[in-house]
């Protein structure tokens, strides 16, 4: 009952002016009528229900990035596993209900699947397991430095029918709809449908169907629908509800709830200390007996740990409901369950850092920091002291220019997303083959403004700027390409005391060379450095062994795990730094580095200083990999025209979204090389409008190669690309003219293009700036 309605109701008791007070209370209780009369009770259409379950499901995990709430009865996934934005399991609306998150000005908008591990500063929360803030590394603009570790997201559901009575604060209030408590990315997952409000005196409950399947993270097989159940969401005995002329905000009883006997989980409910009385207690019983069944039990009650660990993020989050066309106004839980975490570490000055895991559910060990090694539900090894869990960490790699520079023959080099299809043969791809995105893998490259953007069909062979790559060096003296880059995301790992680091990723990408006449793939890649940073990425390789001698030849090679990149010397990480970073950029080893080649492909080149600047190789797993390829000699120096491409680009890992990789800004064209653009002496346009001073070696970025000189507009003939003398390809094997750099190349049959053999042992960037008069 409101304060305002009880002063009114007592000074109308000794009032004579009647008819004034009968006013004043229409116009502060409009929807009531006074105690003891019938119309008391107000019947109710439009109730809107708002709730987060709890800060923890929003929280950053320690597997699957975060947890997260989403709207509906999630379908069946098949198996505990991530979920995948393509596979339709997400939403933020079905029918009445929606899914909302707070923005940096307390607004509520719904998120998406780009956005719903990340808090209302928009910094990624993914993997954030240590209490309920962390100093964030680049806040954005006016968001603070301590943010919160949880999204804050809400289920909102709308059209509630009942009848409420605010003077005797009673409700009962009935919804429609579902939604469904997503942990561990998706690894566990259960429903909640058609929520019942009963409050009769200030004391009631919340009821749902409970729906969903059962997990074992002892057992990654398990995964069993359960039957229905209905169960208490929230039980409101501990205060009394306040029943209001527009809504109710309440939390349900938590702290100081135990867990009733004979509901247990792996981890049992700690004991009640001054250190966690701020955050100690449970779920309702019905609701813990549930949640056993889907494997996550003690995510419902406080187990063991500190204040820097997920305890603090357990405690049930308040209910706000609001009728009569208004919309409820959901508290700042962000200080109500205990004092907030801080970063990765834990505070070793309080005893408490335990920084447990709950429910690993097949996701590895405990979470960031270290701690007591105290883990609810965990699967996996439980870490030493010391030792950090990373999850939610992402790859980024380009792996060399030539694997995004033009191709002599189809186009160009590229890379794409997943294990690509058999084409059955050595022939250049169709847009059908193609794919930017496949699970945690995506192919990105930087747009004209320098920012990462998902690459494309149409993308695929551009630079920044639009313009097709050629075969032209930058400015940069680093060959013209499109700078892509694999994405691997939602990887996990352990950072050990010592620095010894081992993340793995799910996922698969394939290098695509000459359009598609010869690709191959990498599958599940795993990082490992020992604590000095020495270590390696390996994967699974896989593909197709094509041959520029026989064009018929279309083999399908052996899976085997290679390496893909090796860190040693001063290409050594430095493991330390980079946990403080939350991430690293190295180069891999591949100056100096010598490998064994044979066959027609060629042996690699012997150093001179030539090529010192450049000469080196791929780790020798990865070459003799290639030999099958038929790639081999495109990852070691060759004594070709492209050996300055072949090097390794700088690898990424982002321990998380803190972790900036920039797309830098790009290097202008140069104008020497196969390609480049000419002058006569006199100032003239390229192909792009852009001017070129004469005598300068300024070039505009946006410099495209169309086999033109600026001043004569010449280029090769048929004739001319037919002619022997210009039969050129990388020195260890037979390739085809044909791409942008060589227009002519195009009017070849695609088998005689593929086989003519480089016979005079011509460097192509120098035999095409001869015929261009460069």
């Amino acid at each position: 009952m409101s304060i305002a309605r009880t002063i009114m109701k007592t000074i109308c008791a000794v009032s004579s002016a009647v008819a004034v007070c009968s006013g004043s209370l229409a116009l502060i209780v409009p929807a009531f009528a006074q105690d003891g009369d019938a119309s008391a009770t107000l019947s109710v259409n439009d109730a809107v229900f708002d709730w987060g379950v709890n800060n923890e499901s929003g929280g950053g995990a320690y597997f699957g990035g975060c947890n997260f709430l989403s709207a509906g009865v999630a379908g069946d996934n098949g198996e505990a596993g991530i979920w995948q934005e393509n596979k339709g399991l997400y939403r933020t609306s079905d029918g009445n209900v929606s899914i909302l998150k707070p923005a940096a000005d307390g607004s509520y908008t719904a998120p998406d699947w780009s956005t719903k591990c990340t808090n209302q500063y928009g910094s990624n929360i993914s993997g954030k397991t240590a209490g309920l803030t962390f100093t964030a590394s680049n806040p954005a603009q006016g968001a603070p430095a301590e943010q919160p570790t949880y999204s804050g997201n809400i289920v909102r559901i709308s059209g509630g029918t009942g009848t409420v009575n605010a003077s005797t604060d009673t409700a009962h209030l009935a919804w429609q709809g579902s939604f469904t408590i997503v942990y561990y990315g998706g690894m566990t997952y259960w429903s909640l449908t058609d929520p019942v409000l009963d409050i009769n005196d200030g004391k009631g409950s919340m009821t749902a169907t409970a729906s969903g399947y059962g997990a074992d993270m002892d057992d990654p097989t398990k995964w069993v629908k359960l039957d229905t159940q209905t169960i208490h969401l929230a039980d409101f005995e501990r205060a009394d509800v306040d029943v209001t002329a527009e809504g109710i905000t309440v939390t349900p009883d938590y702290l100081g709830v135990a867990v009733p006997e004979g509901v247990s989980g792996r981890n049992d409910q700690a004991e009640q200390t001054d250190a966690n009385a701020a955050w100690w207690g449970a779920f309702p019983e019905s609701w813990l007996q549930y949640a056993s069944l889907t494997g996550q039990t003690s995510y419902w009650w406080t187990s063991s740990g500190g204040k820097n660990t997920i305890q603090p993020r357990k405690p049930a989050s308040p209910i706000a409901i609001a009728w009569g066309g208004k919309t409820p106004v959901m508290p700042d839980t962000g200080g109500n369950n205990g004092s907030g975490g801080g970063s990765n570490g834990g505070d070793n000055g309080s005893g408490d850092n335990g920084n447990n895991g709950d429910n690993g559910n097949n996701g590895g060990s405990d979470n960031n920091g270290s701690g007591d090694n105290n883990g609810d539900n965990n699967g996996g090894n439980k870490p030493e002291t010391g030792d950090t869990t990373l999850s939610g960490v992402t790859l980024r790699w380009g792996i060399n220019d030539e694997t995004n520079s033009a191709a002599f023959y189809g186009g160009c080099n590229f890379l794409a997303a997943g294990v690509a299809a058999n084409t059955g043969a050595s022939k250049v791809w169709d847009a059908s083959l193609y794919k930017a995105t496949d699970g945690n893998v995506s192919i990105q490259k930087p747009d004209s403004n320098g920012q990462w953007v998902t690459a494309s069909w149409e993308s695929k062979c551009l630079t920044r700027d639009g313009s097709t790559v050629t075969m032209a060096k930058r400015a940069d003296g680093r060959s013209i390409n499109t700078e892509s880059q694999v994405v691997v995301s939602n990887g996990t790992g352990t950072v050990k005391a010592d620095g010894s680091t081992t993340i793995s990723w799910k996922g698969s990408w394939s290098v695509v060379f000459y359009g598609g006449m010869t690709y191959w793939s990498l599958t599940n890649p795993t990082l490992t450095l020992d604590s000095n940073g020495n270590g390696s990425l390996t994967a699974t390789a896989s593909g197709y062994g094509a041959s520029m001698e026989d064009s018929s030849k279309w083999v399908t090679l052996t899976p085997r795990e290679i390496h893909v990149a090796d860190f040693s010397g001063g290409n050594a990480v430095d493991v330390k730094q980079a946990l403080a970073d939350h991430g690293f950029t190295a180069t891999p080893d591949y100056l100096g580095v010598a490998v064994n080649a044979s066959g027609d492909h060629g042996s690699q080149a012997s150093k001179d200083s030539a090529n010192a600047s450049y000469w080196g190789a791929f780790p020798q797993s990865f070459v003799n990999f290639q030999m099958e390829t038929g790639q081999s000699a495109y990852w070691y120096t060759s004594n070709s025209s492209r050996d300055f491409a072949k090097p390794t680009l700088p690898l990424s890992v982002q321990y998380d979204s803190s972790y900036q990789v920039s797309a830098g800004a790009g290097s202008p064209a140069a104008a020497t090389a196969a390609g480049g653009v000419k002058s006569n002496g006199s100032t003239t346009k390229n192909g792009t409008g852009s001017t070129k001073q004469s005598g300068s070696t300024q070039q505009s970025a946006n410099a495209a190669d169309n086999g033109t000189t600026a001043d004569q507009s010449t280029v090769l003939s048929a004739d001319d690309a037919g002619d022997s003398s210009m039969m050129i390809a990388d020195n260890a094997a037979t390739i085809a003219l044909g791409s942008g750099s060589v227009a002519a190349a195009s009017a070849l049959p695609l088998g005689i293009g593929w086989i003519l053999r480089r016979k005079l042992g011509l460097d192509a960037a120098v035999e095409l700036d001869k015929r261009l008069g460069l």
